[in-house]
């Protein structure tokens, strides 16, 4: 089992210094755009699990004093990676064996693009971890200059897995999509293939919703997302417990997975579904496995969702925000939040998770602002008041919970609305 433990990361893209212990199950990270959030979880993928593309984590505002560096903690070993300036590249250090990889973690990061990253370590053919785009993840990569596949893709195996009488696999895939449905589509599940054009001998794969059949080459966005996540998973796990079988070796029992903007395409019944049916995903793999989440969101549903399932002991909320520095400009801070619970998404969007002054419209707040300013004043203006009131009526509803204070506030200074 291979859990990371802790992270620090120290004068490396927009981050100064921030460390941090993690979570044994469910990582979540907030924050405003460009404060670093899929930076965290790149610099974490990138020294725990290289992938095979170079690391853009360095950044030149720091001082020549300073020393760029990323530094995971994990059950078996601690990666190191340093930024040497004199020769423009990162150094690695910190396993026993001089690896670049560890030989006992089983990884999944899956971006904002649908394009996923993965590491097996008993896949010996392939040197790196892989990154695999939504078109190879869908139609298969082949290992250059061999007649072998790094992945069928969910068309292919889609299929072989229907049409196997073991049927595991594809009860495996059933069950994890079925997790993963959205509310308003019912459970998505797969329908018998069919061919679809007169000069095309294919069968496609075809997906069951509420309302009907649809060919997944059809599907919505939100949809295609949901289908290459899940494909994704099984086919990693059922790979890898195959190249266990293979090599007589026993499957590896943790699988870290890392998901930028898990909402992403997703409607908002979606969104409040998708984080507790992730977290349910590891009894479809088997009985024993534990999944460490490391995920980020920009979605008040999401957290939202996540209210009846945190569990304190296992999970964190992890926040990040631009601070102000007097006389040394803004550093990104990342600090652990107490998940406090807020029960509707209006709340959670004015907590200190997303820091809005309001849940309305801009025009909306910037009106109740000129309204509360004139509270203020010891002896108004009933013109003033008027004012103020017309704004009110343009942009807040009949119904909104500012009206009883506000008209109050008009009646004791004698002005009739």
């Amino acid at each position: 089992m291979v859990l990371i433990r802790s992270v620090s990361i120290s004068n490396v893209a927009p981050i100064r210094h921030i460390e941090f212990e993690t979570a044994s199950r469910l990582n979540l990270f907030c924050g405003d755009n460009g404060v670093g959030k899929s930076f965290i979880l790149d610099a974490m993928w990138w020294t725990f699990l290289e992938n095979d593309t170079p690391f853009r984590g360095y950044s030149g505002k720091v001082s020549p004093q300073s020393l760029p560096q990323i530094k995971l903690v994990a059950d078996t070993y601690t990666p190191i990676a340093t930024y040497i300036r004199e020769q423009q590249r990162w150094e690695y250090s910190g396993n026993p064996q001089n690896l670049r990889m560890p030989q006992n973690a089983l990884g999944l990061y899956f971006r904002v693009s649908n394009d996923f990253i993965f590491w097996d370590p008993l896949r010996s053919n392939l040197p790196l971890a892989t990154s695999l785009s939504q078109e190879q993840t869908w139609s298969g990569r082949p290992i250059d200059g061999t007649q072998m596949n790094i992945i069928n893709g969910l068309f292919r195996d889609w299929l072989i897995w229907q049409r196997d009488p073991d049927q595991r696999k594809f009860n495996t895939f059933k069950e994890v999509l079925a997790k993963l449905s959205p509310p308003d589509l019912g459970v998505l599940e797969p329908a018998e293939p069919r061919r679809l054009f007169t000069n095309d001998s294919v069968a496609y794969p075809i997906l069951r919703h509420s309302y009907g059949e649809v060919p997944i080459i059809f599907a919505s966005a939100g949809v295609k997302r949901i289908l290459t996540l899940a494909y994704a998973i099984v086919w990693l796990w059922h790979t890898h417990e195959e190249n266990a079988q293979i090599l007589g070796e026993p499957p590896q029992k943790t699988l870290n997975v890392f998901i930028d903007e898990v909402e992403n395409h997703l409607h908002p019944q979606w969104q409040r579904r998708i984080l507790p049916a992730l977290l349910e995903v590891g009894k479809c793999l088997a009985p024993d496995v534990n999944i460490q989440f490391f995920i980020t969101t920009h979605s008040p549903l999401v957290l939202a969702s996540l209210e009846p399932h945190f569990d304190e002991e296992r999970d964190k909320l992890f926040h990040l925000d631009l601070v102000h520095k007097n006389g040394s400009g803004s550093e990104v801070e990342l600090k652990e939040q107490p998940f406090i619970k807020h029960g509707t998404a209006d709340s959670w969007l004015t907590s200190e998770t997303f820091e809005l002054g309001s849940a309305r419209s801009i025009e909306a707040e910037q009106a109740i602002q000129k309204a509360l300013d004139l509270q203020k004043q010891a002896r108004p203006k009933k013109k003033e008041i008027r004012d103020a009131h017309r704004e009110l009526g343009k942009h807040l509803t009949d119904g909104d919970r500012f009206w009883p204070r506000w008209l109050g506030f008009a009646e004791r200074h004698g002005v009739e609305l």
